[in-house]
This record gives structure tokens, sequence and C-alpha cells, in this order.
């Protein structure tokens, strides 16, 4: 995956940013930088997105039942019965 990234129209800046990153692999500025590197690179290039995305397992949800709690992220589903 990261040839591909390497090779695509971003790839002078993805690599660049992935150097800077692992010289300081604690430096959220520089994880960032590597971060928004890649989304553009996977803007330009919706190919490239998919091949990625398919690579990617499927982000499973989280059901959660009969609580008070509150969940916090993506694909979550809560059901609440209350009283009798």
């Amino acid at each position: 995956m990261s040839a591909r990234l390497f090779r695509s129209g971003r790839g002078a800046q993805i690599e660049g940013a992935v150097v800077d990153l692992a010289g300081s692999p604690a430096d959220e500025d520089l994880a960032e930088i590597v971060r928004a590197q890649v989304r553009a690179a996977l803007a330009q290039d919706p190919e490239l997105a998919a091949e990625i995305a398919r690579l990617l397992p499927a982000r499973p949800g989280v059901t959660i039942t009969n609580s008070n709690g509150v969940q916090v992220g993506d694909n979550n589903t809560q059901t609440n019965h209350f009283g009798a």
C-alpha cells in the first residue's frame, strides 16, 4: 500500500513527511502532516482511494442494549427501554 501511495501524484510529499516523522515518531504535528498528505493523495486519485478501501477491513458497528451510557464513535446503535 505504501508503494502505491509513494507512486501517487503526491508521492514526494508523502515520502518527505514520513521521513520527517521517522526522525521524531512522537511528534503529533508531523503525524498530522503525514495524514494530511495521504488524505490529499486519496482525494486526487479516486482509484487509489478505492484500492486502499478494498484492503481495509469493514468497520464493525457497536450495539448496546438497555444501557444509560454514552457511545462515542461511528456506526454505534443504542437501544434503551425504561420502565416496566
